[in-house]
């Protein structure tokens, strides 16, 4: 920061460009056959939007399955921390 005369400060200059949104950009290459990019652009054409937005979705969608296996993991380790591997084998067996 830098000071004016009359005491005021000013920041410093920024760069043009877009402003940061608190999302990070992640370039992602996805290959699909002939078929597969046919049905999404089918799909895409019924909801009227774009291929990425579908594509999106199925990330997403992805990934909140990808978190629902991390949980189970980490309650499955809750479980024989607690209660040993017995309790484990017997809530499965059930």
């Amino acid at each position: 920061m830098t000071t004016i005369l009359d005491g005021r400060s000013s920041s410093p200059r920024r760069r043009p460009g877009p402003k940061p949104r608190g999302r990070t950009v992640v370039p992602l290459t996805i290959t699909v056959t002939h078929a597969q990019r046919a049905g999404l652009e089918a799909r895409a054409d019924v909801e009227k939007t774009s291929i990425s937005t579908i594509v999106r979705r199925f990330v997403a969608a992805g990934l909140a399955a990808s978190g629902l296996f991390v949980l189970a993991a980490l309650i499955e380790i809750a479980i024989v921390r607690r209660y040993g591997a017995r309790a484990l084998w017997a809530a499965k067996e059930s």
